[in-house]
């Protein structure tokens, strides 16, 4: 965990679109919720707007409690005195993504995968080369 007391500092190591990015890909994944991530999609919109009051909460929450401690995966708690963070390791920071890509033993496309979203640049979920997948996801990525 990191701890973090100043807004500055919450700016420095937190990127301001990750929580954005996160939001969109889990309310648009249809597989876990086909009825209304179908809806959301058809109207981008009401989607940007609902993300943008979220992530302005959020942050309003966040800045108002400083100190805090925060995790790599965005999860936050404040530093009320009951305990104290000794050592921190973490290999990432909220915002940073971390995608993999695979390939099927014996198969021909390679794939990009954040957690357990795929990636799909328009309308194209594989690649022929890992090449052409890193060089998607940074379109992606933008």
């Amino acid at each position: 965990m990191l701890k973090i007391e100043t807004a500055d500092e919450y700016r420095q190591f937190v990127d301001p679109s990750w929580f954005a990015r996160d939001i969109f890909l889990s309310v648009t994944d249809e597989k876990s919720k086909p009825t209304w991530a179908s809806s959301l999609k058809n109207h981008p919109a009401s989607l940007v707007g609902l993300i943008g009051k979220l992530d302005e909460k959020r942050t309003n929450a966040i800045l108002s409690s400083l100190p805090i401690y925060m995790n790599m995966n965005g999860g936050w708690m404040t530093c009320d005195g009951c305990f104290e963070v000794e050592s921190t390791v973490s290999k990432s920071w909220p915002g940073e993504l971390n995608p993999r890509f695979l390939k099927w033993e014996f198969g021909s496309h390679w794939y990009v995968k954040l957690g357990c979203m795929d990636i799909e640049i328009d309308g194209n979920f594989k690649w022929d080369t890992i090449e052409e997948a890193k060089s998607a996801f940074e379109r992606w990525r933008g």
